[in-house]
């Protein structure tokens, strides 16, 4: 059995639910011009913060251009402090900590010192929630010391829970006991969400020391008085809490009781998280004695994630239980595909920013350290000069040091250059060496293992070979992709120009691709000329057509179309390789002309490392071209590029 206990503190929302929409909607349109309205505006954001994020945002939009209206900074800080709320809500901690910091630093002109510390402990949950523990222990205290010197009871208090909760995420019980007593014994109103919270966080410190007795008698006082819609996620944290306790001590009718009023609850709510977590719990105590029921239940729980845009992280824990349960009961084909979503979502948390920087910051050093040898010959030459008081040999020392200076500035200057630019190529080879290859050999391994350990029907072994028959190929792809780019990097990229018939390649690249194309049911139609001739290189265009029809095909829907046009324009032909695919926002657009997008999925879940299309760049610009992209997120992509046409056509 597991222990899945939610902690409240670091996840508190703290929402508000008090008024209805309607209500709240009439008070707006009577409100006088001054800050009430912009208390309205909040509200309105707080009411739709979980269900519709979108109109809460509205709202602080709203509120915002209010309080620029009748000039209100603690208005404006207000509205950026609950944007900072809403986007730390749906896990998008950078957008929650930047509007914080804009709010923080608006409360600190004003020298709203109550404002400046709730906002250092929002800070700090953010930072909780990202595992940056020990920035958000600084915040919290920050905002502790500050609470102690209004003398403001509640911010102290809530300063504690959040103290603890840090504490308990990081392992250290006793310390997270200690803060939560010493909250517990500050806070005097029982009939608050602090009051509540420190039940249940108290209750899982006993539980994760073993006393799950008296876990149980603490989770079950905070559910004596929280069954109110203020209160509605810390009661329904606790029946999660109580569910999973019951569980362990073998009491299952008593957690099955709690199980159905958990999803209830959250239903009539609409916590669609609570209710796929719920499922989730439920699930992970039956895998072994209902393993029929656990799967309806983790496929209940996947279908609300899909639909409500879930929590990524529960959703990742989802499909591997789902695999394990899948894989004991001998559904090897369903365990395989569970398995390799599992992957998929993991991959996308991969992030390889860290070590880039790494390098960045020690080729940086280097040329620091360049600058000052030069620097320190310059000064010791000048020195000797000036001792000698030879003028001609002061002229000529000086002139020797400046030349000498110059050119091991430029040496150095030069040598740092191909230090960042090696550190850089390095980087990023180790980087899909660790990553994109990790996946399909892992999945390759998991394959052979399951082949190895069982028995197997026909059809399904012959199901396991394809798959991993497929994970070899991208990984042979990847490997071939990833030498191609490594030698473009290190040696440079050499053309061999020529004239080319289009058509031709064109064809070539369709014929190679037909069965890809194939088994999505997409029909790739040729719109290029006959009599088109480009010059370039033969090796890198016909890579580059592969690589953007693959591409296409990868991202389109099914049973749609892959578009390839050209037009002849003055002295180059533009070409356009269009899809009906799920598009590629502004953001990615911008990454693509200057760095490497992010890799992404197709649609049938391909893969690739994004070597492709930095390849692809690299050949285009090398043969004399331009690339770029339109497209909009929802309305397919169309990659477009120009080369030069022939010369004897021109």
């Amino acid at each position: 059995m597991k222990l899945h206990l939610t902690i409240i503190g670091i996840l508190l929302s703290g929402l508000v639910y008090s008024q209805s929409y309607q209500q709240l909607l009439i008070q707006l349109k009577s409100a006088p011009q001054d800050t009430s309205t912009i208390n309205i505006y909040k509200k309105l954001s707080n009411y739709y913060i979980i269900t519709k994020p979108d109109s809460a945002i509205f709202y602080c939009g709203e509120g915002l251009k209010f309080a620029s209206k009748i000039k209100s900074k603690y208005g404006e800080a207000s509205m950026l402090t609950q944007l900072g709320v809403i986007n730390d809500t749906h896990s998008n901690f950078n957008a929650a900590t930047k509007y914080n910091l804009a709010a923080l630093q608006i409360f600190i002109e004003l020298k709203n010192e109550l404002a400046i510390a709730s906002l250092k402990n929002g800070l700090g949950i953010t930072e909780g929630k990202k595992g940056n523990f020990e920035t958000a222990t600084k915040y919290f205290l920050e905002a502790l010391t500050i609470f102690k010197k209004l003398n403001n009871t509640n911010g102290i208090v809530q300063s504690y829970i959040k103290l603890g909760t840090v504490n308990d995420l990081n392992g250290n019980l006793d310390k997270a006991y200690e803060y939560f007593t010493i909250a517990n014994n500050l806070n005097k109103d029982t009939t608050n969400n602090a009051y509540f919270s420190l039940l249940n966080n108290i209750g899982i410190i006993y539980a994760k020391k073993g006393n799950m007795l008296k876990a149980i008698e603490y989770f079950e006082k905070a559910l004596q008085s929280s069954n109110r819609p203020e209160y509605i996620d810390i009661y329904i944290t606790n029946l999660n809490n109580c569910t999973q306790a019951y569980y362990e001590i073998g009491n299952k009718r008593k957690a099955l009781e709690y199980h159905k009023i958990t999803l209830a609850k959250a239903k009539e709510f609409h916590m669609p998280d609570e209710e796929a977590r719920a499922l989730y719990n439920f699930a992970t105590y039956e895998s072994h004695n209902n393993p029929a029921l656990a799967i309806a239940y983790l496929n209940e729980a996947l279908q609300l994630q899909q639909v409500h845009n879930g929590n990524p992280e529960l959703t990742v824990s989802i499909y591997l239980e789902l695999s394990k349960v899948l894989k004991e009961t001998k559904k090897y084909e369903d365990a395989f595909v569970a398995f390799e979503k599992f992957h998929h979502l993991s991959d996308s948390f991969f992030n390889i920013n860290k070590s880039r920087s790494l390098a960045s910051m020690f080729a940086d050093h280097e040329l620091t350290e360049a600058k000052n040898q030069v620097e320190e010959l310059e000064l010791l030459n000048a020195k000797t000069t000036a001792e000698r008081n030879f003028v001609i040999i002061l002229v000529t020392a000086i002139l020797v040091i400046a030349i000498l200076g110059i050119r091991y500035y430029k040496k150095m200057a030069n040598l740092n250059k191909q230090l960042t630019e090696t550190n850089k190529v390095k980087d990023q080879l180790f980087s899909i060496i660790g990553h994109d290859l990790k996946g399909p050999v892992g999945n390759i391994s998991q394959s052979l293992e399951l082949i190895d350990n069982q028995e197997f029907l026909e059809t399904e072994k012959n199901f396991l070979i394809t798959a991993i028959k497929n994970e070899a190929q991208v990984t042979y792809e990847t490997l071939n992709d990833l030498l191609t780019w490594g030698q473009s990097q290190l040696n440079g990229i050499r053309i061999q120009p020529i004239d080319l018939n289009v058509k031709e390649i064109v064809t070539s690249a369709i014929s190679l691709l037909k069965k890809q194309a194939a088994i999505k049911g997409v029909n790739i139609i040729d719109f290029t000329s006959e009599n088109e001739i480009i010059h370039a290189d033969k090796n890198h265009i016909e890579f580059v057509f592969r690589n953007l029809i693959s591409n296409a095909i990868k991202f389109n829907s099914f049973n749609t179309n892959v578009e390839i046009r050209s037009t002849e324009n003055a002295g180059t032909i533009l070409f356009s390789i269009k899809d009906h695919g799920k598009g590629i926002g502004k953001e990615q657009q911008e990454k693509f002309l200057t760095s490497k997008m992010d890799v992404n999925y197709g649609t049938n879940g391909e893969k690739g490392t994004g070597l492709g299309l930095l390849l692809t760049k690299d050949f285009i610009k090398a043969n004399q071209g331009k690339i770029w992209i339109e497209s909009e997120e929802g309305n397919g992509t169309t990659f477009c590029f120009s080369l030069p046409k022939s010369k004897q056509l021109s």
